[in-house]
């Protein structure tokens, strides 16, 4: 969780040092080890540290190349350290014994040019300028773990880990994307993949690279295609579960890397099976951390409670700590009462108040690394039995099996199935759009409190290479994983993790997102070892049975926060949306009618509708409007809601 920001004068002015100063302490308050920065002619790089790893102790980023040409800021943990070293040194490029992970960047750079990102495993985003091409060359990781914001302005091209940052040297605050904010009322997520809420400040999209030079418009390249390894092949269910055990361990390995103990944070069946195969390869490999289970449990809220569960994974992993963290109180919309918490955007996760208390409860233990289950649902196949196309592909025998779970599960009878199976992939996608269109035109989805501002809620989405959503050959329970894996509220998510996160001092990894795990399920399973005779994720049941508690390995139940949300929302913080909704900022701007949406909102209240998600979004707005992160922090102070 190392924050990286800086400038380019594509116009070749030198950077003013006042630049980069702001940009240092606008980051400083994720930068617990410090922050430093380096400026020659027209560029300059910044770098927050934030050292998790014991190689990156010490080091001042950026840093440079032997010989001068390159320079690198990098938010990185490269998890294909033993591959790269070995190939790097074959030709020289790579010199250090035991070198950092942004030294591995530069090596890799200087050996396959802008073809490096491709070659890299792990959870990174850099900035990496080459003075010779006069270029600078930006990366984003596969799932977009890690984040990377930039902007254009006047002849001068700006980075940084956070919009905040960015906030902080632009001569004045942008106009507000309007298109994006209609579509996120309207449940829309299309575009929080390549942009922001504010006007060309932008997002780079995972598994993107951008490359600036003065002599062409800068352009996002899709680096990595998922999917696109030879699958693997194996003659036994046996066979595959020791395969899908060895990945496992892989990706928990590398995210065990850590100069300090690891947190991890315990709720359902992912979660488990991360710390019971990190139990397993804590105690047969010494060297590595201290590992620290923590769930949050609830006095009141039984719904929302996953302790029995953790405690029985705990049990089952005496090496590890296991604390329970009181939640009750955490729910929805108190951050804003209490002023707890900044927001460079609108607020994505409506749990944040949650997140936040359990980040900083894994900090203050002295943790600066914590694991999650985070993707597990959708990697794993949760899903498949409420996606038809899943079943597409199946022997007849085993067709009609799962068409009853299809049905017990998504409630798809016979037509339903076939269409949405077999007939609606065949549909092309501007069909879909408009249809959806032509519906909300109707008012069938519309609420009566949402202003139309002409955009519609299907006609707005990033411009990207088709492969990044859809690419081509996937067995058709993998294109579902895919789906799954590149759905933008899912990647909207990860900033808002990370944004939280970092309030809290804490880098969040998770295993499930590894590249080479992504590949693993996204192969030729036997569809038996995705879901079997109603049973979801077949794969870690069946392959860590010997490790998992029998209790965990056999819920089909999941915990929910729609406890903590109807507390805030509907009983603890009444009085605090009666003031949002007062002299309401989205009404002034058009985005929305304060009178309409508060009568929805009493509806709710009164428990005539439960329409919680579409009011939360209004409201989350309408704070974020209210109180926005302030846009020059003082180096080293958190970040504050200000009126």
């Amino acid at each position: 969780m190392a924050s990286i920001a800086g400038v380019y004068q594509v116009d070749g002015a030198p950077v003013a040092r006042g630049v980069l100063q702001r940009l240092a302490g606008a980051i400083a308050y994720r930068a617990a080890d410090g922050v430093d920065v380096w400026q020659q002619g027209s560029v300059g790089l910044v770098h927050g540290h934030f050292w998790t790893t014991l190689e990156e102790v010490g080091e001042r980023q950026p840093i440079s190349a032997a010989d001068g040409r390159f320079w690198v800021t990098a938010d990185a943990r490269i998890d294909n350290r033993d591959e790269l070293m070995d190939g790097l040194r074959g030709g020289g490029d790579l010199t250090q014994k035991t070198p950092t992970d942004a030294e591995l960047i530069l090596a890799a750079y200087a050996r396959w040019g802008e073809g490096c990102a491709e070659r890299l495993v792990g959870d990174f985003a850099f900035a990496l300028w080459d003075a010779a091409a006069r270029r600078l060359f930006l990366a984003r990781d596969l799932i977009g773990i890690r984040q990377l914001y930039y902007v254009q302005v006047d002849g001068a091209f700006y980075f940084a880990t956070t919009v905040g940052a960015l906030l902080a040297v632009l001569p004045s605050t942008p106009a507000l994307n309007r298109p994006l904010i209609d579509a996120y009322l309207r449940g829309n997520w299309s575009l929080w993949v390549c942009q922001t809420v504010y006007q060309g400040i932008l997002r780079l999209p995972p598994a993107h690279a951008l490359s600036v030079v003065p002599e062409r418009s800068a352009t996002p390249r899709l680096f990595y295609v998922l999917g696109s390894q030879p699958p693997p092949a194996y003659g036994s269910d046996e066979a595959w579960f020791a395969a899908f055990r060895d990945v496992l361990n892989t990706a928990i390995r590398a995210r065990l890397r850590s100069r300090e103990p690891v947190g991890l944070l315990l709720g359902g069946l992912d979660s488990s099976a991360i710390a019971c195969a990190a139990h397993e390869l804590v105690r047969a490999e010494p060297g590595l951390p201290a590992v620290r289970l923590y769930t949050s449990v609830y006095r009141d809220l039984p719904s929302a409670d996953d302790s029995p569960y953790s405690a029985a994974v705990a049990e089952r992993c005496p090496a590890f700590t296991y604390t329970r963290i009181e939640s009750d109180d955490c729910w929805a919309f108190r951050e804003y009462s209490e002023r707890q918490l900044a927001c460079d955007e609108p607020v994505i996760s409506p749990l944040r108040c949650l997140n936040l208390h359990q980040f900083r409860t894994i900090a203050a233990d002295g943790a600066r690394v914590a694991l999650h289950g985070d993707g597990g649902d959708g990697i794993l196949g949760r899903f498949l039995y409420h996606d038809p196309v899943a079943i597409r592909g199946l022997p007849w025998r085993e067709w009609f099996g799962q068409r009853r779970q299809l049905w017990a599960h998504g409630r798809f009878g016979l037509v339903g199935l076939l269409l949405r199976a077999y007939l609606a992939p065949a549909v092309p996608a501007p069909v879909w759009h408009f249809k959806r269109s032509l519906l909300q035109r109707v008012g069938r989805w519309e609420p009566a409190w949402l202003a139309d501002l002409g955009y519609g809620p299907y006609r707005v989405t990033c411009r990207l290479d088709r492969r990044f959503h859809d690419p081509r050959g996937l067995p058709p329970a993998a294109a579902v994983i895919h789906r799954q894996l590149r759905h933008p509220y899912d990647i909207a998510r990860q900033s808002d993790h990370d944004f939280v996160a970092g309030l809290a001092g804490l880098e969040l990894r998770a295993p499930l997102f590894d590249r080479r795990l992504l590949e693993f399920m996204l192969g030729n399973l036997p569809p038996h070892l995705r879901t079997w005779r109603g049973a979801d994720r077949v794969m870690a049941r069946e392959g860590l049975r010997a490790i998992l508690p029998e209790t965990v390995r056999q819920r089909f139940s999941k915990a929910t926060g729609e406890g903590l949300v109807q507390r805030g929302l509907r009983h603890r913080e009444r009085a605090l949306i009666e003031r949002l909704l007062a002299g309401s900022s989205a009404q002034r701007l058009g985005v929305f009618d304060a009178a309409a949406l508060r009568a929805a909102v009493v509806d709710y209240w009164q428990e005539r509708t439960n329409n919680a998600a579409q009011v939360s979004k209004a409201l989350h707005l309408e704070a974020w409007l209210r109180m926005q992160w302030t846009p020059h922090p003082s180096a080293g102070a958190d970040p504050t809601l200000t009126p």
